[in-house]
């Protein structure tokens, strides 16, 4: 049973998209380049900038036409990441992005990823919008756009249905003055008392789910994955041992089967170990 996104969730979403459009265009500072070809791609850049795209997009295609250069792995992640920005359509952005993205050239990579992103959410792709996201902060943990990526985390996981999650994202997000000021006003929604558990929004039923991602003999071992989980993203728990002695981690109760197994798809992409359970009475 998919969950029914309520009018609360529709203006979680559109209070993050309202406050993050003008941060959508944002890509890193770059450091000259050698020579002409440093020179070129910041004519490039600098025309986008203006909103010439589609002359910068053709200065683009004539400039790589010409080559081949002898660029360096900083001044080929550029240019690919100029070519996602000018693309004429998402799926030419998004091959693009995802070369800049695998290849790993700080700072593109980081913005590349963040960008893969931003397209996906705007398809509707949460799932792999929030795969991008958690690749970003666990490759890029000291980069600015890993904090600012929570922001996005809260938006997708609010286009889902999940307020709880969105709000704990948003809760975390952190960053520049006006970064801040988008997640004040993404959270706005949060206050307004507790977020509905996904059982009140789920149609009437009683059941529910959880994904279960590891059962150990110590509470430190499972406090260890507890935080490997949460620095990528994932709300989890621990709960006391039971007459087994095991300690488990497990997600908080979903309201249905396809929220715990949209999650579990998560986890694995992650390279998490995930099962999914019905929790009995207390848990």
């Amino acid at each position: 049973m998919t969950r029914r996104r309520t009018a609360r969730d529709a203006s979680l979403v559109a209070l993050a998209a309202a406050a993050l459009l003008a941060a959508a265009g944002a890509a890193p500072a770059a450091a000259q380049g050698a020579g002409g070809r440093g020179q070129v791609l910041e004519r490039i850049a600098a025309a986008a900038d203006s909103g010439a795209v589609d002359e910068a997009r053709r200065e683009l295609d004539r400039w790589l036409a010409a080559g081949p250069y002898d660029l360096s792995p900083a001044e080929r992640a550029r240019a690919d990441f100029l070519r996602g920005r000018l693309a004429a359509d998402p799926d030419s952005a998004v091959t693009a992005y995802t070369r800049v993205a695998v290849g790993g050239q700080a700072p593109w990579a980081a913005a590349a990823r963040l960008r893969l992103a931003q397209l996906r959410l705007a398809r509707g792709d949460y799932d792999h919008a929030l795969s991008d996201l958690a690749t970003l902060r666990a490759d890029f943990p000291g980069d600015s756009l890993a904090q600012l990526s929570w922001v996005w985390t809260g938006s997708a996981l609010a286009a889902t249905g999940d307020t709880v999650g969105a709000c704990r994202a948003w809760g975390r997000a952190a960053g520049k003055a006006s970064e801040r000021a988008a997640v004040r006003s993404s959270a706005a929604g949060c206050r307004g008392g507790p977020a509905p558990s996904a059982a009140a929004a789920g149609q009437g039923s009683t059941e529910s789910w959880a994904v279960q991602m590891g059962a150990f003999s110590t509470r430190q071992a499972a406090s260890e994955l507890l935080g490997r989980l949460s620095g990528a993203g994932f709300d989890a728990r621990i709960l006391d041992a039971s007459r087994d002695g095991l300690y488990r981690v497990r997600s908080p109760e979903m309201g249905s089967s396809r929220a715990a197994e949209k999650l579990r798809e998560r986890l694995e992409a992650a390279g998490f170990s995930a099962l999914i359970v019905q929790p009995g009475p207390g848990g």
